[in-house]
């Protein structure tokens, strides 16, 4: 009698099985005479949901682009040797003796956002203490944040390029070489 019972239990769960699954399938087009199809008419169309499950971490990594462009300067400015000073006078508006003027460029890649700093500093004192690397037209240091970049965005967050200029009267006739650095510091901002 047990094993009876238990086959008629295992008989009727296997057929509940095949149930389920014929209940999932959609019959479509049962209702058409092929004869009156034409080549290319649709028949029928079915639809189904696929589900999917996604786990694991996200590793956020950091990357930034810092492109410095054309930071050589030129001054113009004839020196005249000042025996009272000990140095060389150059033309009173030395703001127009110097050339050139470059730029820092920061573009974020990362998929979180970045806090930047932009630094000039003169290393070189020799060349004469009124002698400044600005940024911006006056600033010395420039701060900003990057947004991150999203999935599907073409390009990074780019910063407006930090202009570098140089300014000042320099106290020597002739130089060639290193006046200073413009650093920039990328940093996590604070939450």
């Amino acid at each position: 009698m047990k094993k009876t019972l238990s086959f008629l239990v295992a008989l009727v769960l296997m057929l509940s099985a095949f149930s389920l699954s014929a209940f999932a399938a959609e019959t479509v087009g049962e209702d058409l005479v092929a004869a009156d199809v034409n080549p290319g008419d649709t028949v029928g169309s079915s639809s189904g949901n696929v589900e999917v499950n996604i786990s694991g971490t996200l590793t956020n990594k950091y990357s930034v682009d810092i492109t410095f462009t054309s930071l050589s300067f030129t001054y113009a400015g004839a020196g005249v040797w000042d025996p009272d000073s000990h140095q060389y006078v150059t033309p009173d508006d030395a703001s127009t003796a110097w050339t050139g003027s470059g730029t820092v460029a920061i573009e974020n890649h990362s998929d979180l956002p970045v806090d930047y700093k932009v630094e000039a500093q003169v290393t070189n004192t020799s060349v004469g203490s009124d002698v400044k690397i600005q940024l911006n037209n006056g600033d010395t240091a420039v701060t900003g944040n990057l947004a991150k970049v999203n999935i599907g965005d073409a390009e990074g967050q780019e910063a407006a390029p930090v202009t570098v200029t140089v300014t000042g009267k320099p106290a020597l006739a002739s130089f060639q070489g290193t006046l200073g650095t413009v650093t920039v510091t990328i940093t996590k901002p604070a939450s």
